[in-house]
């Protein structure tokens, strides 16, 4: 039989078309096959927890929690994670058309889900694992956004920059200008770059080449 294809739908043999899912210039499924396989499993499926499954979310959930970059003040996952990891928990079991979801579910959602924080959360300074890198923690001393924001405001009145600055480098220097003691996340400082551009404050912000132009005025 032909490796990867589901058993439910049923399927019916087509030839190889452009329209096929390759791996490595292998045939594995064909799309529509696989667009109907996911469109039954979606309106069909509808796994529940086992209790070992739901005990071992509990305890994932509560190792995640622990997962620190070193300070009492960062921010360690939220709710928000263990939702995720219950909802990326059942999208395996649905996958494999189970209709309940196992360990083994949760286990490979926990490793999808931590392999993934290593690549966007590790401190390439200190190796260290700082969720609050993505999930809002932030220097004490930075307050909020709007915090920030008035920060910016101030160096711009100051400093009166024109043309254009690498966004990495307005970053550093705003950090360094009033002391902070942590560097300003990229998500939060993106954020404020919006407000800032929304208020006028800047004249255009290219992410894609990590520029900010000034106002003229």
């Amino acid at each position: 039989s032909q490796r990867g294809s589901p058993s439910a739908p049923e399927q019916q043999q087509s030839p190889r078309s452009s329209a096929t899912v390759l791996q490595d210039g292998e045939e594995v499924i064909p799309l529509p096959v696989l667009t109907r396989y996911i469109s039954y499993a979606r309106q069909t499926v509808k796994p529940t927890i086992s209790d070992a499954a739901r005990q071992l979310l509990t305890d994932r959930y509560v190792e995640l929690r622990q997962t620190r970059g070193g300070s009492q003040h960062t921010v360690s996952a939220t709710t928000r994670q263990l939702e995720s990891l219950i909802r990326l928990s059942e999208a395996l079991a649905k996958m494999k058309l189970q209709e309940v979801v196992g360990t083994e579910e949760v286990e490979e959602a926990y490793r999808l889900m931590t392999d993934s924080l290593k690549q966007s959360a590790t401190n390439p300074k200190t190796g260290l694992l700082e969720i609050d890198q993505l999930f809002g923690g932030v220097d004490s001393s930075l307050v909020n956004t709007e915090g920030i924001l008035a920060k910016l405001q101030r160096y711009l009145s100051d400093r009166r920059p024109s043309g254009q600055m690498s966004i990495s480098i307005l970053r550093a220097e705003l950090a360094e200008t009033f002391q902070l003691k942590k560097e300003i996340p990229r998500w939060q400082f993106s954020e404020v770059l919006r407000m800032a551009l929304d208020r006028g404050l800047v004249r255009r912000v290219n992410a894609s080449d990590d520029t900010v132009v000034f106002s003229t005025e």
